[in-house]
């Protein structure tokens, strides 16, 4: 298997989920921050936590991040780079 084609799907996999993920955010289908956890009487959420989907703070704020790269730059930065150099390239958006 070509390690650029499992690099080049690995960071649009990260990319996507950045994306679902400010979607469940802005749609009050995830919980964001503590106090907006809406907890019941019997300790259950209605909405989703990060750690419900087996992602962390971290993750969710790289992924987050480099779903805000324009698609024009985000896709010449994957075309453009060389194989060895792909992952320190994109890495610059995963602060």
């Amino acid at each position: 298997m070509n390690p650029r084609w499992v690099s080049d799907i690995k960071i649009r996999a990260e990319r996507k989920c950045g994306e679902m993920l400010k979607a469940t955010a802005q749609g009050g289908e995830r919980v964001v921050g503590r106090c907006d956890a809406k907890k019941f009487h019997d300790g259950t959420s209605k909405s989703i936590e990060l750690i419900d989907i087996g992602i962390g703070k971290k993750q969710s704020h790289r992924y987050q991040k480099l779903a805000t790269i324009p698609e024009e730059v985000f896709e010449s930065a994957l075309s453009s780079v060389s194989d060895n150099h792909l992952f320190f390239e994109l890495r610059k958006f995963r602060t």
